[in-house]
């Protein structure tokens, strides 16, 4: 039959989202983006995924109605938005440029959105089958960057793997003259030491974890400890710690933020001495 639908099927999308520098998220998990000194920031505190904003940005910009929500829904919308609604606001140098309201049914992929209690409507992005809501109801840790390193060979100094139940095997290597060197080693695999500090620029969480998803008598011993230092003396640490799951280890990053990992990353990177010595 004829679309009949009397609303503006773009009502939910805003095209500019280069000038937009705050996005506010208010619901059960309230978050705040910045953009401030040329990065995104999650609540302030803690650098932001370029590749969700990305996402949420193409979302905004390419977002459409599909149809009004049916009356026969109306009331359980209506409910869902009270108990689960998440509230989208978006700034621009500290004026309201967008707000809207969202919820999802996971199960069904569906997103409905609404500007004020009186309608809601279902959305889509056209040609593409995808829950949108998923991306508005994200906490502060699904916000996060997953790079755990931000380095590079340009500004690297130091690596040091400490292993507290072999001190045998700890690794201190460094960045000098253009070339790495492993301390007690006078001639180390040059190439297998250039595949571990690439593997460990290219640190990856899975996911960040609040406390009490942590399992505390898995984290109670440390496996491995990675210490990184870069030219300008900043210092940053990752514990590993036991498995999570068949494909995942525990760790911390910098004596505070627990992570999952994935297992086969974690044994590149945690690594004998005897592996980068020179065959004879």
């Amino acid at each position: 039959p004829e679309d009949t639908i009397d609303v503006d099927r773009d009502i939910f999308s805003y095209q500019n989202t280069l000038e937009i520098d705050q996005v506010v998220f208010e619901g059960e998990n309230s978050v705040q983006l910045n953009f401030e000194r040329n990065q995104w920031l999650v609540n302030g505190q803690f650098e932001a995924d370029p590749q969700r904003i990305n996402v949420l940005f193409a979302i905004l910009q390419q977002v459409r109605v599909r149809r009004s929500s049916s009356s026969a829904i109306a009331p359980e919308l209506k409910a869902k938005f009270s108990a689960e609604g998440i509230a989208v606001k978006l700034y621009s140098q500290g004026n309201l440029m967008k707000e809207f309201e969202v919820v999802g049914e996971e199960e069904k992929s569906f997103t409905y959105m609404r500007l004020s209690e009186d309608q809601s409507y279902l959305v889509e992005i056209p040609g593409y089958k995808s829950y949108l809501a998923g991306i508005f109801s994200l906490d502060e840790n699904g916000w996060k960057n997953p790079l755990v390193f931000q380095l590079n060979w340009a500004n690297l100094a130091s690596v040091r793997l400490h292993y507290p139940n072999n001190d045998a095997n700890n690794l201190d290597i460094r960045f000098e003259d253009r070339r790495l060197s492993l301390k007690g080693i006078e001639k180390p695999d040059s190439t297998r030491l250039g595949n571990l500090v690439d593997d460990i620029s290219l640190f990856y969480v899975n996911d960040y974890l609040t406390n009490e998803e942590v399992d505390t008598t898995i984290v109670a011993s440390i496996q491995a400890l990675i210490d990184v230092r870069d030219i300008v003396r900043n210092a940053y640490s990752v514990g590993v710690y036991g498995e999570a799951s068949d494909t995942e280890y525990y760790i911390q990053i910098d004596s505070s933020q627990y992570a999952l990992i994935d297992k086969q990353l974690i044994k590149r990177v945690t690594k004998p001495r005897a592996y980068f010595t020179v065959p004879n």
